[in-house]
């Protein structure tokens, strides 16, 4: 009934991309048969914490004499740039083409 082989490359497949869109490929996983305590465990050990590591820099910068509108930019402005640098219209249009495709 379950195929063991099908799961197991899906948990690969969640393992490398859920970084990007972690409910989504984890609901995918469950969808192809996956088991749920794996992907639960998956998850968590690819949580990196980009949230509670940009609070520990915005509290040094506090610290540091920034103010908070200065530090408010610094932030913008370096999101944008990353952002810039690695969106892929490309990869983007192929993940709603995706979506729309399986709506239907």
């Amino acid at each position: 009934m379950f195929d063991n082989g099908i799961a197991s490359s899906n948990l690969k497949m969640l393992r490398v991309h859920c970084k990007l869109f972690d409910l989504v490929f984890f609901f995918r996983y469950l969808d192809f048969g996956g088991e749920e305590q794996e992907g639960i465990s998956a998850l968590a050990k690819s949580y990196v914490g980009f949230p509670n590591m940009v609070n520990v820099m915005i509290e040094w910068l506090h610290a540091a004499g920034y103010r908070k509108r200065e530090i408010q930019n610094l932030v913008e402005e370096h999101l944008k740039t990353v952002i810039l640098r690695n969106f892929d219209t490309t990869k983007a249009d192929l993940i709603f083409t995706e979506e729309v495709k399986e709506m239907n």
